[in-house]
């Protein structure tokens, strides 16, 4: 069945006679952009949730957010239904997607329903929602797909914790980040907090990865980020190869 806002494109493509503009010339991103800007915003789904309002003083330009506390353009999966070129971030303490939507009177802060968000993109970084269970391990919110491979996908969960604290008799708040990575193979997930998290998930692998650590002791302390997408794909490349794990 074709969505409503599927339906209306079409209409509203009738109604003005810009047949020249199509979704196969233009091509489903730009498509929808131009719709979306054509009835505003705030007249889409992405509405469908509550005000957002500011909650926590900090100082010293700490916050709250994946790498920057400003509004970035983004994409959204919202309702099986994808948006584009949206001014988004993302509240890694309270896992939260705030939008800004542009209105007839100026700008809106909202953060959509969390129940409907499947995924979204910013920093060029691809995010989707979890909610399993796995191993005793309990995966739940929005997750960066940091690798995504033939046999394993590496997962990484973006967090901040917060404490309080008294500066010039104001209560402020700082957030420190942090990380944990989740290994998806063979149906099932693992949390790897290390290198022996890693081996019992590749018991077969076990020198090679030793070989990896060894050969990366600068890029694990200066990039651990890009570390363990750079051990995850050697280690699919490996898996491909039979006879590297034989």
């Amino acid at each position: 069945m074709m969505s409503f806002r599927k339906y209306s494109i079409l209409i509203s493509f009738l109604l003005l006679s810009i047949s020249l503009i199509s979704q196969s010339f233009l091509g489903e991103e730009k498509y929808y952009i131009w719709f979306d800007q054509i009835i505003g915003q705030e007249n889409t789904s992405l509405l469908n949730g509550k005000t957002f309002s500011y909650k926590y003083r900090t100082g010293n330009g700490n916050h709250n957010y994946f790498r920057h506390d400003g509004f970035l353009k983004g994409s959204i999966y919202y309702k099986e239904q994808a948006y584009f070129d949206i001014d988004l971030k993302y509240d890694i303490h309270n896992d939260e997607i705030i939008v800004n939507l542009k209105g007839s009177f100026g700008y809106n802060m909202f953060i959509p329903n969390k129940e409907f968000v499947k995924g979204f993109q910013i920093y060029d970084r691809d995010f989707v929602k979890l909610n399993l269970n796995s191993n005793g391990l309990k995966l739940k919110g929005f997750y960066e797909v940091s690798y995504k491979g033939l046999r394993i996908n590496l997962y990484t969960k973006h967090y901040k914790s917060r404490r309080e604290y008294v500066h010039q008799n104001t209560v402020l708040s700082k957030f420190s980040e942090k990380n944990k990575n989740i290994v998806h193979f063979e149906d099932a997930y693992y949390l790897v907090e290390g290198k022996k998290d890693i081996q019992k998930v590749f018991p077969n692998l076990k020198d090679k990865i030793n070989l990896v650590y060894k050969q990366n002791k600068s890029l694990r302390k200066s990039d651990p980020e890009n570390f363990i997408k750079d051990l995850m794909k050697k280690i699919d490349d490996i898996l491909g190869n039979k006879e590297e794990v034989e």
